[in-house]
């Protein structure tokens, strides 16, 4: 599988239209994390070819990390309820334990 890393992409659309062209052109495994700042628009690409049928929420890998400064259990909770949220996903495939 392909994947795309999403780490210092820029917000305002552009990484969204980016998530998007890499999954139309065969991308399946988006890696990410909350501390990125882009979850959200990455979220919102995903959502949008789920809703338009071009994909599948299972066709997908989807990655995100538990930042540095969050290992605490209630924080860890908190931080991958966040990027659950921001990613518009029930799930997620993999939840690294950043650094």
């Amino acid at each position: 599988k392909i994947g795309l890393g999403t780490w210092k992409s820029p917000t305002a659309g552009v990484t969204a239209e980016a998530v998007k062209a890499a999954i139309r052109a065969g991308y399946r495994m988006i890696d990410t994390a909350n501390d990125y700042g882009n979850e959200a628009e990455i979220g919102k690409a995903i959502k949008e070819l789920i809703d338009a049928g071009e994909i599948t929420r299972g066709e997908l890998f989807i990655q995100s990390k538990l930042w540095n400064s969050n290992h605490r259990a209630d924080l860890a909770w908190i931080d991958l309820n966040k990027t659950l949220e921001d990613l518009q996903v029930d799930y997620i495939d993999c939840f690294l334990i950043h650094w």
